[in-house]
């Protein structure tokens, strides 16, 4: 959410084409090397070895974004957009190490999981969960605007309703991760000055 706060349309169409890539080689190449590594440092089958890897590549955003934010603040890499970049695509990363993990956990369970199927569905997950989580950005902002509604019911009322809509995984092919994101974009673009006021009172949580 707090990525998505700091993002606008200008960034999003500078960065294009690299955030595509980004969004899962990365955590494609840690994944995979992390079970290589554990193939020849630890005692586990191969399928142990694809859970081990896409968990830790799955926690690495929780690592960078708070980084990513903090130099964003101070203007550290702006003119490339190197932050924002890397803001944009964590939530398809995580989406996609995930996705991975999920699918070994299934195989290790003897559930009949295709990797091959997961990765196919990605695609439709991830933009069912941008347009429902802009869905959700657009409708919020219209509700702000309508009424009255302090900076601190927004924060709590904006959380509450990205936890709900998180629980959509479990019934509907949905990446809510992915959507979470879009939720706070589509406030900076319609309620700019909320959408900072927002950004301050999540950081200081």
């Amino acid at each position: 959410m707090r990525a998505g706060l700091r993002l606008n349309r200008r960034i999003i169409k500078k960065i294009g084409s690299l955030a595509f890539r980004l969004s899962f080689l990365p955590s494609l190449f840690e994944g995979f090397s992390i079970m290589v590594m554990a193939h020849f440092f630890l005692n586990l089958s191969l399928i142990q070895e694809g859970m081990l890897g896409f968990i830790i590549a799955a926690v690495s955003p929780a690592v960078v974004v708070p980084e990513m934010l903090r130099l964003k603040e101070r203007d550290f890499g702006k003119r490339n957009e190197i932050p924002s970049t890397i803001l944009a695509v964590a939530s398809i990363d995580d989406v996609v190490t995930i996705t991975l993990f999920t699918a070994f956990l299934g195989i290790e369970g003897g559930q009949d999981v295709s990797i091959g199927m997961s990765l196919l569905m990605l695609p439709i997950e991830i933009i069912l969960g941008i347009s429902l989580g802009a869905t959700i950005g657009f409708l919020f902002s219209l509700l702000s605007k309508r009424f009255h509604i302090g900076d601190t019911k927004k924060v709590l009322l904006i959380l509450s309703i990205a936890f709900v809509f998180h629980k959509l995984e479990e019934v509907l092919p949905v990446a809510t991760l992915m959507g979470v994101v879009p939720i706070g974009f589509v406030l900076r673009e319609r309620l700019p000055v909320a959408a900072d006021r927002i950004a301050g009172k999540m950081e200081r949580i």
